[in-house]
């Protein structure tokens, strides 16, 4: 990474900092956990039973399970709404532009950036799923949730694939937003397309939908989960993604700077 760009980097994380993204990204971190708590406290009959095997590892996946088929990709399009909005806020395009930077560099930029609130987003959310868990143990014993069993490794090793399932979604709600300059436009895209996942799934689809890849790397390693695909394709499939639609969306963007 040359220290051009390292510099924009930090200028554009920097900008984000006077931004909300750092409580969107604990808002919707908290969320889900937040959520769970209140439904297992409610419901201990039905729970506790089910944890008689792995009781940290269930919860974990159960929090995960939802948030890679809704909150993650929700918070991405959202992310990169914000990020963009930023200069659209201010009419800042046309400056921004006209300084001494190339338009790569001010398109990866913001992507790196964005990079860095999905990785505290991804620490956040293991955090407040280890506070549900204690949390839920404090209150109601019967919860066998002993912070000495807490899998922090498996934890993270999950998160991690979900987290390479997320990059192609990244690239592409990123080249969204930045091309249309009403971020509500790529954000009800997103959604709609998100929607659709069921029956892009049914369809045989799911390889060429962005936004079902968090989910289709959650299921690695669980055959019974929908979007199941064994591992080595599931990687290649996200991967893929990523590295077709990064550099798609840098050339476009470039395309359209030289024309603003």
């Amino acid at each position: 990474m040359n220290r051009t760009l390292l510099s924009h980097i930090t200028a554009e994380w920097l900008k984000c900092r006077r931004s909300h993204i750092a409580w969107l990204t604990l808002l919707v971190a908290g969320l889900l956990p937040i959520l769970h708590f209140v439904g297992m406290e409610e419901h201990p009959e039905t729970f506790i039973p089910m944890m008689k095997r792995g009781p940290w590892d269930l919860l974990f996946m159960m929090n995960l399970d939802t948030a890679s088929m809704a909150m993650i990709p929700v918070y991405c399009l959202l992310l990169f709404a914000f990020l963009a909005a930023i200069e659209t806020r201010h009419h800042a395009w046309k400056q921004l532009y006209s300084l001494p930077r190339s338009y790569t560099d001010i398109y990866l930029s913001k992507f790196v950036v964005a990079q860095y609130y999905l990785f505290i987003y991804f620490l956040l959310f293991i955090v407040f799923v280890v506070a549900e868990g204690l949390v839920l143990h404090a209150v109601i014993p019967a919860y066998p949730l002993y912070v000495q069993n807490i899998p922090w490794e498996i934890m993270l090793v999950r998160c991690g694939r979900v987290y390479i399932g997320t990059l192609a979604l990244c690239a592409l709600q990123y080249w969204l937003s930045m091309h249309f300059r009403n971020y509500m436009i790529p954000v009800m895209i997103g959604l709609a397309v998100l929607a659709a996942g069921s029956v892009v799934r049914l369809l045989g689809l799911a390889p060429y939908d962005p936004y079902v890849y968090p989910r289709i790397l959650f299921a690695v390693g669980i055959p019974t989960r929908h979007f199941y695909y064994p591992t080595a394709t599931a990687f290649i499939i996200a991967l893929c993604g990523v590295a077709l639609l990064l550099p798609g969306g840098c050339m476009l963007h470039a395309r359209r700077g030289r024309k603003v």
